[in-house]
């Protein structure tokens, strides 16, 4: 999740097409709730509880490299897990996630992402009791270019750690229908600290949209950058541009047009700001028709500044996006 980045290389080309499923993802069931995959089941059989509880510590197992990789490549795997078809939830600041491909990609590709990757974590808690288990769980993340995560300093290390803290619902099938989850102190790890640093992440995110990325499967160089097209003509950019659209120049009108916008932070990642494009960067080897929208002039329904009331109300997903 560090997306300092002066060059990002690419994620993961697989594409996640997965439909729903009544399949229980294993061990007992409290039987006298609905078989509908939408509704909780509320249980206080402990074999029940301690099951689920097992399930959070896979999914976060799940992150350490190279399993999300794994997960990218065969994205069934986590099936068992998640719901398919109904899974949704929020992290904030990050943002929410309205379907099973979102969901996924926001756990499994941004613990692996150009940048860096978790190689350890470390559970505070996990609990579980009726419909609902929560967690407090540490993340420590590498260095891509480290070849010696485990000898890094205590300092080093703490300084490359995130906590996640929250709760997930749970289906009479065992799978995650919901999740609620807030990184505490993301900006003050993350935010970019002086005007060369902001530069540098808009050179970097520029580059990977428009320029070139390396497919981190492979190693493959790639030519042409993830989401060129969005940056390329002056039609993309609408009729008030503050700033020069030169046509053919995608790499330039990109830097032009993240220099115009607020630079944000990490403290509110779900805004009409550079860093929520950044993040949305990362996500747009995997599905480029949906989140290449999400890194342009209009933010696509993601990118956009949302109302501070917003936060109490049911998460859906915006107006024409899946997620």
């Amino acid at each position: 999740m560090n997306f300092k980045v002066l060059y990002l290389t690419g994620l993961f080309t697989a594409g996640l097409s997965i439909s729903a499923s009544t399949a229980v993802a294993g061990g007992k069931i409290e039987t006298s709730c609905s078989d509908d995959v939408k509704i909780a089941c509320k249980t206080k059989d402990p074999e029940i509880l301690n099951f689920r509880k097992e399930q959070i510590k896979k999914l976060y197992n799940g992150l350490i490299y190279p399993g999300p990789i794994e997960i990218m490549k065969d994205p069934a795997k986590a099936n068992d897990i998640f719901q398919e078809g109904f899974v949704k939830g929020r992290v904030t600041p990050v943002g929410s996630f309205t379907d099973f491909n979102g969901v996924v990609e926001y756990f499994y590709a941004l613990a692996a992402n150009p940048q860096n990757h978790v190689f350890d974590i470390k559970f505070t808690s996990v609990l579980a009791d009726e419909d609902q288990a929560s967690v407090t769980v540490d993340l420590a993340f590498c260095e891509n270019t480290n070849t010696d995560c485990e000898g890094m300093t205590s300092y080093q290390k703490k300084k490359d750690t995130l906590t996640e803290i929250g709760y997930f619902v749970f289906n009479k099938q065992n799978k995650i229908t919901f999740f609620d989850v807030v990184i505490p102190n993301l900006s003050e790890a993350k935010d970019a600290k002086n005007p060369i640093e902001k530069a540098g992440r808009i050179a970097g995110i520029c580059a990977f949209l428009t320029v070139g990325h390396i497919d981190p499967i492979t190693g493959e160089q790639k030519k042409g950058g993830t989401c060129t097209e969005y940056f390329d003509s002056r039609d993309d950019f609408g009729s008030n541009a503050k700033f020069l659209v030169i046509p053919g120049a995608a790499f330039v009108n990109c830097v032009a047009f993240m220099s115009s916008i607020p630079f944000g932070s990490y403290a509110r990642a779900n805004s009409n700001s550079f860093t929520c494009r950044q993040t949305h960067a990362l996500l747009t080897p995997l599905r480029p028709e949906y989140h290449c929208a999400h890194t342009a002039f209009d933010g696509g329904g993601k990118c956009i500044d949302f109302p501070y009331e917003t936060y109490y109300e049911p998460i859906e997903a915006a107006p024409g996006h899946g997620h």
